[in-house]
């Protein structure tokens, strides 16, 4: 997909993902794939929440919407 595409959608995959899609299931990784290799940010198993990367979650958190 080109990169414009991808970056126009970012946002709004984000929101949808904190905001809607990961309370309609029971287990979800979240991860950067900005860098050389994929770095876990967030994880949830069972409604027990496991922040790895704080900075990274909680940007997100404020800038898409969440919890």
């Amino acid at each position: 997909m080109p990169e414009p595409i991808v970056r126009r959608r970012y946002g709004r995959s984000i929101k949808n993902f904190l905001c809607v899609y990961r309370r309609a299931v029971d287990y979800w990784t979240l991860f950067d794939n900005s860098g050389a290799a994929p770095a876990m940010i967030a994880l949830e198993k069972l409604g027990k929440l496991r922040i790895i990367d704080g900075e990274l979650y909680n940007s997100l958190v404020r800038r898409y919407g969440a919890l």
